[in-house]
């Protein structure tokens, strides 16, 4: 657990290491230094733990304490690490403090047992459900990712309900709201849709930009100043 004066002199890393987790992450976006500023002042309540190798930090922790949990509980914020050993290492270390009865997570179940935490030995933790990332405004996706991808992406309706245009109308992907929000937000790659019959390519150009621009991808977030 690091003291004020360890957190300001190592912050620079720390939010360095964040930025890397986030990036090209759906629904991520840079964390502002008052959002920072909230997760590192150190209270009786509230803590950081890095994970060091020589002067580089190659993992970091974000946690508070229960207020509501008599017993004593610590709910981890967020766990941000190089390699999946280092976030069970740093919650293996907090398992063994005199003060945590329990661990509570706010990741998702699938986020967790990716990072193999939910497989150490003696440590009691209970995962809360993740953030879901949703779409309330399509063509504003559409248009920011054809800005990015330098992809000229269009939705009309169709027949079937909706068609994206892939670089104009001879390529599109045609589907149902539901389908095509799947794909866009990486639940399905556009691949597997029309495997399933729920989405319908004009084009074999079309499916291929469709699986490049939008691939699958864990649609969790694992804390709410992700999205």
């Amino acid at each position: 657990m690091l003291t004020p004066e360890q957190t300001a002199i190592i912050s620079p890393q720390i939010h360095a290491l964040h930025e890397a987790s986030v990036e090209n992450v759906r629904g991520a976006f840079t964390r502002d230094e008052r959002r920072w500023k909230a997760i590192e002042t150190l209270t009786s309540n509230r803590r950081v733990a890095v994970l060091r190798s020589g002067a580089k930090i190659e993992a970091y922790m974000a946690l508070h304490a229960d207020s509501t949990d008599r017993s004593g509980s610590w709910v981890i914020h967020e766990i941000v690490s190089v390699s999946a050993q280092g976030s069970r290492a740093l919650l293996g270390f907090l398992s063994r403090q005199k003060d945590a009865a329990r661990i509570k997570s706010r990741m998702n179940g699938a986020q967790f047992k990716e990072l193999g935490l939910d497989r150490i030995h003696g440590v009691n933790v209970t995962c809360t459900g993740g953030v879901m990332l949703r779409i309330i405004d399509l063509d504003a996706v559409l248009s920011a990712i054809s800005q990015t991808s330098n992809c000229a992406l269009r939705v009309r309706s169709s027949k079937t309900g909706l068609s994206i245009w892939v670089d104009g109308a001879a390529n599109s992907i045609d589907g149902d709201i539901g389908a095509l929000t799947q794909m866009i937000t990486g639940y399905a790659s556009a691949s597997a849709l029309v495997q399933q019959n729920r989405i319908r390519a004009t084009s074999s150009q079309a499916l291929e930009i469709a699986d490049m621009l939008f691939p699958p991808t864990d649609i969790f977030l694992g804390f709410a100043d992700r999205f």
